[in-house]
C-alpha cells in the first residue's frame, strides 16, 4: 500500500506582540483506492510554532493509517500438535511474526495463538487458552 499525504497546509503567522500561530491540515490517501486513511488538523502558539504542528499532525495520522489499515485476518485451525498448532492463513493474508490472534470455536473465544512462524499461506503458533484447540477452529485478528 502505498500512503500519499496531501495537505492543506498553510502557515499563518501573525506577529502580535511577538506571538506566532500556525495552522496545518493534512490528508492520507491510499494511492490504489483512493481512500482517505486519515485527516488531521494542528496548531500550535508561541514557541513550538511549524515544526511542534508538524509533529501533531504526523501523530495523528500515524494513528488513524496504523488503524484504518490494519487488514482482517481469518483463518482456520488445520493441525494441533500439543500446544503447537498450524493455520491455512500465512503472510498473503497478512500474518506476522508475533501476531496474536484469537481461536474461536462455535463463535465463542477459546483462547488465542501467538504465531511464531508464518510462510505465504501457512503459519505456525503455540496456542495458549482455557481449552484444547481442534482442527476447524477459526482464528482472527482481534
Amino acid at each position: 500500500m502505498q500512503v500519499r499525504a496531501i495537505s492543506g497546509f498553510r502557515d499563518e503567522a501573525r506577529s502580535k506582540a511577538n506571538k506566532e500561530e500556525v495552522a496545518l491540515s493534512a490528508t492520507a490517501i491510499n494511492t490504489q483506492n483512493a481512500l482517505s486513511l486519515g485527516f488531521a488538523q494542528g496548531g500550535q502558539s508561541q514557541g513550538s510554532g511549524l515544526a511542534g504542528a508538524v509533529d501533531q499532525v504526523a501523530s495523528s495520522l500515524n494513528q488513524q493509517i496504523l488503524q484504518n489499515s490494519r487488514n482482517r485476518i481469518e483463518g482456520v485451525v488445520t493441525d494441533v500438535n500439543a500446544a503447537t498448532i498450524t493455520l491455512n492463513a500465512g503472510t498473503k493474508a497478512g500474518v506476522n511474526l508475533g501476531d496474536r490472534l484469537e481461536v474461536r470455536r462455535a463463535g465463542r473465544p477459546i483462547g488465542r495463538v501467538v504465531i511464531n512462524s508464518a510462510q505465504d499461506s501457512v503459519s505456525i503458533g503455540l496456542f495458549e487458552g482455557s481449552e484444547s484447540v481442534r482442527v476447524g477452529d477459526t482464528v482472527a485478528n482481534q
